[in-house]
């Protein structure tokens, strides 16, 4: 869940990496400066990545937050929950978006990917805090998997989650410069999996739950 105000700074954080997408695909002809093993070029998609899976983030706690209410106490601790997990994540990727921009037209320079891995590693531990809190939070009302489900739920996801967020930063911190960019888009396919996985099974237990409720109501 999110308030207006991070939502508001979330919107702004992703106007920019919109903007510098635009400007580095309109403004620098050559995209090939940023080269890697084989000297292939980073695909010109890359910049647009980033607000993309940032206004997706944001999209969903902002869809979450719309779905439930309860009381103010716990609707605090969401609110502070998503605020740290929106901010924090916009943000990175916004300085990750910068320095690829920069490694684009300067070249991979030694500090440059010291300080893209060091974006990355970061990214992944904002992420492994956020998700390590989740299963934490109480509870809301207004659900569609019920008490029992919506924890089970939680707590399986959030296990995955976890496993996979040590796995990239492990990925993160065993690149080095001029590796074949390959490896992080597997990364990224695989969280795409993760993802739809979750829904798939988030639609399951929904079915299960609302079956077991009307054989409740029949009785």
């Amino acid at each position: 869940m999110i308030d207006r105000r991070t939502g508001l700074i979330c919107v702004t954080l992703i106007a920019l990496m919109l903007a510098a997408a635009v400007w580095r695909v309109i403004m620098v002809e050559d995209w090939t400066v940023l080269a890697v093993r084989h000297r292939e070029a980073v695909p010109s998609w890359l910049p647009f990545f980033f607000p993309a899976a940032s206004a997706f983030v944001v999209g969903r706690l902002y869809l979450s937050s719309a779905r439930r209410s309860a009381d103010v106490a716990r609707v605090q601790r969401w609110r502070a929950w998503g605020a740290f997990l929106s901010i924090s994540y916009c943000a990175l990727l916004l300085l990750l978006q910068a320095t690829i921009i920069v490694m684009s037209i300067l070249g991979m320079h030694p500090y440059l990917w010291v300080i893209y891995r060091a974006l990355g590693v970061l990214l992944g531990i904002a992420i492994l805090v956020a998700v390590n809190q989740r299963p934490k939070l109480p509870s809301l009302p207004g659900g569609d998997l019920g008490p029992i489900y919506e924890q089970k739920y939680v707590r399986i996801k959030s296990r995955i989650a976890i496993v996979w967020l040590v796995g990239a930063i492990a990925v993160i911190l065993a690149s080095r410069p001029g590796m074949d960019w390959r490896p992080a888009l597997f990364t990224l396919l695989a969280a795409a999996f993760l993802q739809l996985w979750s829904i798939a099974w988030r639609r399951s237990l929904v079915r299960k739950w609302n079956l077991e409720q009307r054989i409740a109501r029949g009785r």
